[in-house]
């Protein structure tokens, strides 16, 4: 006579990389079954990942069998942004991972009376990039701009002459290096330089000095004489 005893096979539960999940022994013919909770597996900065479920069908235990976990991966999405200086959007896509950054015309900043600006490119985290490359995050691109002083036109004149024409930075106070302006003495009229039609200050704009005189009348000498001088 015998005595029968049922044989047991172990049934492992494994992710995909291999991680033991659950293992036990069962006897044979019976149904496995994975009472804990689904398996996961961590996202990348591609995919997203949801469990469907094993790589196989379970069935009634015949041998040793090993069930592997499955998913399905779900590329991600990530927002690119595009802003100016003054953080005004110019531009927001929201596309798949590893997609081209493709960038708006390039911006432009009103010139001021002090300086006209130059759109050098875009910035992230305040650090000038050379190039946008592909989606792999979310990211926002800054415009970055350089100043450049303006120069304006300094004219000094003495009526319709010019004396003196040259460019001087915003702000700056002119200052007249040439020859004192003069005029021609008439017979009325004698000319004293006596300045220039408004203060020089710190330049705004294009600006001109005129010259400007005190008129002296003129004296003359008139004498009586006898017929015999």
């Amino acid at each position: 006579t015998f005595e029968s005893v049922v044989n047991k096979y172990k049934v492992s539960w494994v992710n995909d990389n291999n991680d033991i999940l659950k293992e036990e022994e069962i006897a044979y013919g019976i149904l496995p079954s994975y009472d804990k909770e689904n398996p996961s597996k961590e996202k990348t900065a591609q995919y997203t990942y949801t469990f469907l479920g094993w790589d196989k069908e379970i069935v009634p235990v015949k041998e040793d069998i090993t069930y592997k976990a499955v998913y399905e991966s779900t590329v991600n999405k990530y927002t690119y942004t595009f802003l100016d200086e003054d953080g005004s959007l110019l531009k927001e896509e929201t596309l798949d991972y590893g997609s081209e950054i493709v960038s708006p015309q390039d911006p432009s900043k009103e010139k001021t009376a002090e300086y006209t600006y130059t759109f050098l490119g875009w910035t992230v985290d305040d650090e000038l990039v050379t190039e946008l490359g592909v989606l792999t995050k979310d990211i926002t691109f800054k415009a970055k701009y350089e100043a450049s002083d303006n120069y304006y036109t300094v004219t000094f004149k003495n009526g319709d002459e010019v004396l003196s024409s040259k460019q001087v930075k915003y702000g700056e106070t002119p200052i007249y290096q040439g020859e004192i302006p003069n005029k021609e003495k008439t017979a009325e009229f004698t000319y004293t330089f006596l300045g220039w039609d408004k203060e020089l200050t710190p330049i705004i704009e294009d600006t001109t000095y005129f010259a400007t005189f005190e008129s002296v009348v003129n004296k003359y000498k008139v004498s009586w004489v006898n017929d015999n001088n």
